[in-house]
């Protein structure tokens, strides 16, 4: 990856850590366990992305996604869960990027 791709993608991923951080300030129960596990599956594909030299905003998104498929797949959250999860990593996406 090159330089201005990987300082981009640190630069999402520190906007999005940014949002969750002001987010617990203000949560609920249901805001704090929604952002920490976003927190958990957007730091784990991003440590990966770094280590494959293949850190990307693209390859984070892409893989951040994958993760959280593949726990909703072994039933790690319930339907309402997977709706809150899934609703907020779309915003912090889009906010992100803009």
């Amino acid at each position: 990856m090159s330089q201005q791709e990987t300082q981009a993608a640190e630069a999402f991923v520190e906007a999005i850590e940014n949002q969750l951080d002001q987010m617990v300030a203000q949560a609920d129960d249901d805001t704090l366990f929604i952002s920490g596990y976003l927190r958990g599956h957007l730091m784990l594909s991003a440590g990966y992305l770094e280590m494959e030299d293949k850190f990307s905003i693209d390859n984070v998104i892409d893989k951040t996604n994958e993760s959280l498929a593949t726990a909703i797949e072994a039933g790690e959250l319930n339907e309402n869960d997977q709706q809150l999860v899934n609703t907020m990593w779309q915003n912090l996406k889009q906010s992100a990027q803009s």
